[in-house]
């Protein structure tokens, strides 16, 4: 079993196994096929690999959405596998004449698709190893500073052959005045970030391009729009802001998120106090990152982000370090940080259908260190102690976050889509818990040495 915190002795950490509880589906017994498509273009190494034909026997499937009694999953290279039927221990093809290269016996182990992190930061490359050794196959980061790392960080995991696909904002909208925006200077780290005026109506920040100041009007526009255009010269798969106060203005908030939306890309606004995060509701950002740690989220509130369709990253377990460090190094006229109000806004954003997808804040800040990899399989268990079904938080590391990102072609088990895959002993669509015993993971059909994170 893969090591981890001891998650019992954290202060914010309380849930009963009870809860892990839920009913599985009555269905017969089914049989699988997942592809890796436009595996042949990866290199002759990978080539080579993925001819190998392997079959998984007498597994519990979540499929990304649901959990299947005992059934086949075949992985085939880049087509499709073919239906196999099951005689005792023997697996025959009904209909296939190619040969099966290993046929793996799953009796107690549940197979889910590669674990999606929707919130992290990385540093390096080799970080996506650990990710890859943990069962995450898909790393969306946000945010990567100076301007140039992502595109260098996406370069190197292309040329090593990382396995956990890398997907990043890049440098994300950061409000001249924030406190964030104040901590880079004071660390003369302004010229890594890229500022924008703000409503508290600071001018020119140090970094490059920086808006006018609030009032400003057309060079607010200016602003907002540059860092776009900036961003997707740079290759972003996402957008991402700052929508704490001090921090933008409501119009540039609601600027960033359109134009986003009309370039094709997804929207997120990170907020951990109440009004900043009512503020990015306001603005129509597809995700909100964070909760509030300061309030409890209304339910009125949440209901309108529901309505529009937008999702919830809470980050719990970030959460519950932040108040841990809150308390340790307190500062003077800083918001308060209570766990309470972030676990109880969960609970909120469920009851009003919010979708809830699962993310770590991970990172190797020497301030706010929170290790890859661990830190989701904590985020899971932290989102069913705030009244998720374990199936629900599942969802939101698979099938709701590749929907909710644009990533069509994962999250799922079903023919046609990559053979991203984790085989994990137990059943964590019961016990939560047992996401942490990961025994085998797959990255589009290629299986990863979970001891180091690399290609086999």
């Amino acid at each position: 079993m893969n090591g981890g915190p001891d998650v019992s002795t954290l202060p914010y950490r309380s849930f009963d196994a009870e809860s892990f509880r839920v009913r599985r589906n009555v269905l017969s017994s089914c049989v699988l096929g997942v592809a890796g498509p436009e595996l042949r273009r990866k290199g002759a190494r990978r080539k080579e690999t993925m001819t190998k034909k392997v079959t998984i026997t007498n597994v519990l499937v979540f499929d990304g959405n649901r959990l299947y009694p005992p059934c086949s999953v075949v992985i085939d290279g880049g087509v499709l596998g073919e239906k196999h039927e099951h005689e005792g221990d023997d697996t025959r093809a009904s209909s296939d004449a190619s040969p099966i290269s290993e046929v793996i016996d799953g009796t107690g182990h549940t197979l889910l698709p590669g674990l999606i992190d929707c919130h992290v930061r990385i540093t390096k490359a080799d970080d996506l190893d650990t990710l890859a050794r943990h069962g995450i196959t898909t790393a969306l980061d946000m945010g990567a500073v100076p301007r140039g790392t992502s595109q260098s960080i996406s370069e190197m995991a292309r040329d090593q052959k990382k396995a956990t696909t890398y997907r990043s904002c890049g440098v994300p909208a950061i409000g001249a005045a924030s406190d964030i925006a104040r901590g880079m200077l004071a660390a003369a780290r302004a010229s890594e970030a890229d500022f924008i005026s703000d409503e508290a109506g600071a001018g020119a920040g140090a970094g490059a391009g920086a808006g006018a100041g609030a009032g400003a009007g057309a060079e607010e526009a200016t602003s907002v729009e540059r860092h776009v255009k900036d961003r997707l010269a740079d290759g972003a798969h996402h957008i991402t802001a700052y929508g704490d106060l001090p921090g933008p203005s409501q119009e540039q908030l609601t600027r960033l998120a359109s134009l986003a939306r009309e370039n094709g890309k997804t929207s997120i606004a990170r907020a951990t106090h109440y009004d900043g995060y009512v503020r990015c509701q306001s603005a129509g950002f597809d995700v909100l990152a964070h909760v509030p740690a300061d309030r409890t989220l209304a339910l009125d509130a949440a209901q309108k982000l529901a309505r529009r369709g937008g999702a919830a990253t809470p980050t719990l377990s970030m959460m519950g370090r932040m108040e841990v460090m809150s308390r340790r190094l307190p500062q003077r006229g800083a918001r308060p940080c209570d766990y309470h109000h972030a676990r109880a806004s969960v609970a909120v954003l469920r009851k009003a259908g919010v979708p809830i997808l699962a993310g770590s804040d991970s990172n190797t800040a020497p301030a706010l260190r929170h290790p890859h990899g661990e830190s989701l399989w904590l985020e899971l268990e932290l989102l069913v102690d705030a009244g998720l079904t374990p199936v629900e938080a599942l969802r939101g590391a698979t099938a709701l976050a590749a929907r909710h990102f644009g990533l069509a072609d994962r999250g799922e088990i079903r023919p046609g889509l990559r053979a991203d895959l984790v085989l994990v002993a137990g059943s964590p669509c019961e016990r939560i818990e047992h996401i942490r015993r990961v025994r085998r993971v797959w990255s589009q059909g290629v299986e990863i040495n979970i001891s180091t994170g690399k290609v086999k």
